[in-house]
C-alpha cells in the first residue's frame, strides 16, 4: 500500500552537505526531535524510543543515502513508512523537502485524520532541525 502522504519544506541557511551530514546520523534526532529520548544502534539499524505516546512507541530505523537524498525507513508496531529528505542546493542555503510515504498503517484512527496531525508535528520538527543545523 505505498502511498505518498505529504511533503513539508523548509529553507536552511547552510549548504546541503551540512544538512545531509546531520540527517545521515540518526543519533542527531535527539537534538531536533523533542519526543525522542533514546537512539540505540544495534549494528544494523537504530531503535528509536519516544517519551510521549505516538503511533509507534518504539521504531526501528534504517538510513539509505543517495547523492541529494537521505531516506529514513521506519518500521513500528502499527505503521511502516519512509521519510525522504531531499536537499536542493541554493548556494549557501539548502531547500529541504521532507516527503512521508506510508507502506502500512494499522490504527483505530483513520489515515485521513492522522495525516494533518503528522504533517503538523513533522513540520515542527523540521523547524527544530533548521535551528539545530544553523546553530552548530
Amino acid at each position: 500500500m505505498e502511498k505518498k502522504l505529504f511533503t513539508n519544506q523548509i529553507k536552511i541557511a547552510t549548504p546541503p552537505d551540512k544538512t545531509k551530514q546531520v540527517l545521515a546520523n540518526p543519533t542527531n534526532l535527539l537534538n531536533w526531535v523533542p519526543e525522542i529520548t533514546l537512539v540505540d544502534f544495534d549494528g544494523q539499524s537504530y531503535m528509536l524510543t519516544r517519551k510521549t505516546p505516538a503511533l509507534n512507541g518504539i521504531e526501528k530505523l534504517q538510513v539509505v543515502q543517495h547523492k541529494d537524498t537521505v531516506i529514513y525507513q521506519i518500521v513500528g508496531t502499527k505503521a511502516k513508512y519512509q521519510i525522504e529528505f531531499e536537499m536542493v542546493n541554493l548556494g549557501d542555503e539548502t531547500l529541504l523537502n521532507e516527503t512521508v510515504i506510508i507502506d502500512s498503517f494499522d490504527s483505530h484512527l483513520p489515515l485521513e485524520l492522522f495525516v494533518p496531525i503528522a504533517k503538523h508535528a513533522l513540520n515542527g520538527n523540521l523547524k527544530h532541525l533548521r535551528d539545530y543545523i544553523e546553530l552548530t
